[in-house]
């Protein structure tokens, strides 16, 4: 009976050890040795003020070889990298390797601690004496705190390896049941009973309790110590961590004392027989239920692992859908700009209402009005399915207005390339004052590859000037002179430019087109006293000059991630919330608290002209957009309108001028191949 107790105890602790870790490996010594030395070296970065990231990224675990050699590359051009690399290079001799730079290698963890703790002192008072010092007193403090940081780190590292070391292997536990200290005699035995049965006859020949006691002693695991990060059986429970072999333990000296207790009964042979089988089956039971507990554990952490599978191709499901429903998204919405028309719009004469003269505005503010009629212009009965023809634009339109103390002039241009394939100027502009410093600006381009963009630019310029008109005479904005919060204005800004949407909408169901042939974008600007208020969807630039003569960007442009693309009103993003494009919201809306003494907003076909954008950064080789205007070429045409106003040149006159710079003003205006269009204001000093 005893061999099968020991045989089921065998087979528990023999199963328990297969969940137990393998011994440490060159590879797991490096990765966690290796993570210190990285850590080291991004210290020495921060103290040292390298930040090129690229580099940085390099600092791996297994080695810094290749960080190395960057810095070296470097260091031939710039005397601080130089300096910085050499300290590396010092600290990394420590290493004893045939490089500089050389790697951690073997299984000794002692010589692993010696070469990281002198890869340590080297590196730190290397940065100490470089970049800290008396006359750097928090670089100092800085540099010895994280050396008794690193220090301590390395300390716990090592520890818990040793720990790994001097902990036995879990197949050898089921030792604790030897027979040898029950066999032990004593100083008085009893009178022999029967030996030759299939129990173990040990205890019963002891009288005594004293072979108890040394049962208990040898017990490899001890119970009241919790298991280490590392060998041993362990199972963890929810919070607390249950140790197989101190519960084999345990429940080996609880059965041996019951056995010991038993043999000291003065009862018969047969009695003390069932007491003992009894006993055992109640071992085996407890044994056997440890047993089952653990394979239940099993079960439920499988269970748990195939439920966070699933769970994670869930979410990877549907995060891949959301991500094509996007990109369908993009796909319809991003226009090529440049693109050809699929459709040559028929030439038909521009009617009077196209011509410049009424592009002008008058200084009244009259009451809201309707969509201009030259948007819907009287169309004839024609078959069924031939496409709607509207007015072709002018080649050139402009304006220019004296509104109290502001001085405006805009114009439209066609581009180059437009006129070479035949297509309309697809840009559009209009601006009204609304007195008391307060006026509204809205350029608008429409798509390149969408067959009435011309038309729907116009749509755009329209309703804007409409619908905020509307609000800000709604509101009282004028009379309170109050710019609303961040919040309200984005808000209310989105709501409007939404409005028109369904505006552009509802024009093309009424002419039975497609509502993508009117993509166009939208820039609205208002100027007030107090401030500017600014929206926008798609690309373009916006900007002011502040009372200090600072020239400032009003918006970030929405860009796709090919040229010539971007957003436009009509684009199907206005049920995603929170839409972002380029960084920013789409639409984006700013409220400036600054007092503007001009303003200007443009197409992107006058940017490259006007704008610094798109520049080379030396020092990481990438591109990117400073979204900044040329404050040297909008002075200049600001004391250009200050001379038109003192000089008393006519509106006419000045019109023409501003068609004429838009046209050519300069090579960069003159070679462009996009439609141009700028509105600019100043106010008079």
């Amino acid at each position: 009976m005893m061999k099968r107790i020991l045989f089921v105890m065998f087979f528990v602790a023999c199963y328990v050890s297969s969940f137990a870790q393998q011994p440490t490996t060159e590879a797991e010594l490096q990765g966690k040795f290796g993570a210190i030395r990285a850590d080291m070296v991004r210290f020495a970065c921060e103290i040292a003020g390298y930040t090129i990231d690229t580099t940085k990224s390099k600092i791996k675990n297994e080695n810094i070889n290749t960080f190395y050699n960057d810095l070296e590359k470097q260091g031939k051009t710039d005397n601080n990298i130089k300096a910085f690399k050499i300290i590396i290079g010092n600290a990394s001799d420590a290493l004893k390797k045939p490089k500089p730079t050389g790697e951690l290698s073997g299984t000794d963890v002692e010589k692993y601690e010696a070469k990281i703790t002198e890869f340590r002192k080297k590196l730190l008072d290397e940065l100490s004496k470089k970049y800290g010092g008396r006359s750097k007193p928090d670089i100092e403090r800085k540099i010895n705190d994280k050396n008794v940081e690193f220090n301590n780190n390395i300390a716990t590292l090592v520890e818990s390896f040793e720990n790994v070391a001097s902990n036995p292997t879990p197949v050898e536990t089921p030792t604790p049941i030897p027979p040898t200290p029950v066999e032990t005699p004593t100083p008085t035995p009893p009178t022999p009973v029967e030996t030759p049965t299939p129990t173990p006859p040990t205890p019963v020949e002891t009288p005594t309790p004293t072979p108890s006691t040394p049962a208990e002693t040898p017990t490899p695991t001890p119970a009241p110590n919790p298991p280490t990060p590392r060998g041993g059986s362990s199972v963890s429970t929810g919070a607390a961590v249950l140790d197989i072999d101190s519960l084999m333990a345990v429940m080996e000296k609880n059965y041996l004392r019951k056995l010991d207790s038993i043999a000291q009964l003065q009862i018969s042979k047969e009695e003390k027989e069932r007491i003992s089988d009894s006993i055992e089956k109640a071992h085996v039971a407890e044994v056997q239920g440890i047993y089952n507990e653990m394979d239940k554990m099993r079960k439920t952490i499988t269970t748990v692992v195939i439920i966070a599978v699933v769970l994670v191709i869930s979410l990877l499901i549907v995060f891949f859908i959301r991500k094509k429903q996007k990109a369908n998204i993009v796909n319809n919405s991003l226009q090529n700009k440049n693109g050809s028309q699929t459709q040559t719009p028929p030439v038909v004469t521009a009617t009077a209402a196209t011509s410049p003269k009424q592009s002008e505005t008058t200084s009244s503010v009259p009451p809201p009005q309707p969509p201009s009629t030259s948007l819907q212009p009287p169309i004839p009965p024609k078959p069924q399915g031939q496409p709607p023809k509207f007015p072709i634009p002018p080649h050139r339109t402009s304006f220019a207005v004296d509104m109290d103390d502001w001085i405006v002039v805009s114009a439209s241009v066609i581009g180059n390339g437009h006129i070479t394939s035949k297509m309309p100027c697809q840009d559009s502009h209009k601006y009204e004052y609304l007195g008391e410093g307060w006026g509204i600006a809205v350029v608008s381009d429409g798509a390149g590859s969408a067959v009435h963009s011309h038309v729907g630019s116009k749509i755009v310029v329209e309703r804007c000037v409409a619908h905020f008109k509307n609000l800000i005479i709604g509101r009282n904005w004028i009379t309170k002179n109050a710019l609303p919060t961040e919040t309200e204005w984005s808000d209310i800004s989105k709501t409007l430019l939404k409005t028109v949407r369904n505006d552009m909408a509802d024009f093309a169901q009424k002419h039975n087109i497609e509502l993508k042939s009117l993509y166009a974008t939208a820039i609205v600007v208002v100027h007030t006293p107090e401030g500017i208020l600014a929206t926008h969807i798609g690309d373009g630039r916006a900007g002011y000059k502040n009372e200090k003569g600072e020239w400032k960007a009003l918006i970030t442009p929405h860009k796709g991630e090919e040229a010539n693309q971007t957003i436009f009103v009509p684009s199907d993003f206005w049920d995603i919330p929170a839409y972002k494009m380029s960084g920013v919201l789409v639409p984006e809306s700013i409220v400036i608290h600054e007092t503007p003494i001009a303003f200007v907003l443009m197409s992107d076909g006058c940017e490259s002209a006007a704008w610094q954008y798109y520049q080379k950064d030396e020092e990481t080789g990438r591109f990117y957009d400073p979204n900044q205007p040329h404050a040297a070429f909008f002075d200049s045409l600001d004391k250009t309108l200050q001379s038109f106003h003192n000089d008393k040149i006519a509106l006419e006159e000045r019109k023409e001028k501003w068609e004429n710079f838009i046209t050519a003003g300069n090579k960069s205006l003159e070679n462009e191949q996009d439609d141009k269009t700028m509105i600019f204001g100043v106010l008079y000093l």
